[in-house]
């Protein structure tokens, strides 16, 4: 840009004792144009051969990643949760509805009042009066008579 020296050197040049670039060899064909021939040989940089293999192989793989990946996310949005939406709403909602009103409330029903009802009145009315007798009858008197006894032999005061 300006006339002046630079005071750094040049830049030093690359080294010799690299491996030699990737070559393609084309077929040989007429040349394209009059007066200009094409080489036949083509240095392909490691760049370049990267770039190729993944335009080659993995671009097509991932291309086919996003396309399945594409159709699952359609496939659930308007297949799987419209079905499962339907299956929940017309079908299990009324069945639970059906089974719990047809079948759970009516055998609630019929436990409470066919079973635990009448267990409660036997309970309350001939259980409890018969336990009640019982006890006045037999442990009453059976309760005097050892205080009577356990006296008449002195070990009670």
């Amino acid at each position: 840009m300006t006339d002046r020296p630079t005071l750094r050197p040049p830049l030093p040049a690359p080294p010799t004792d690299r491996p030699a670039a990737l070559t393609v060899t084309l077929a040989a064909r007429a040349p394209s144009a009059v007066g200009t021939a094409e080489p036949d040989t083509v240095a392909l940089p490691l760049v370049a051969a990267v770039a190729r293999f993944a335009l080659v192989f993995v671009l097509p793989v991932r291309l086919l990643w996003e396309l399945f990946a594409a159709a699952g996310r359609l496939l659930g949005r308007y297949l799987l949760t419209p079905v499962g939406r339907f299956l929940r709403d017309w079908l299990a909602a009324p069945l639970v509805w059906a089974l719990d009103r047809l079948v759970w409330r009516p055998l609630l029903w019929c436990a409470d009042h066919l079973l635990w009802r009448p267990l409660r009145w036997v309970a309350r009315n001939l259980v409890t009066p018969a336990a009640r007798w019982t006890r006045r009858a037999v442990l009453d008197p059976a309760r005097v008579a050892s205080r009577e006894m356990l006296s008449a032999l002195g070990l009670r005061r």
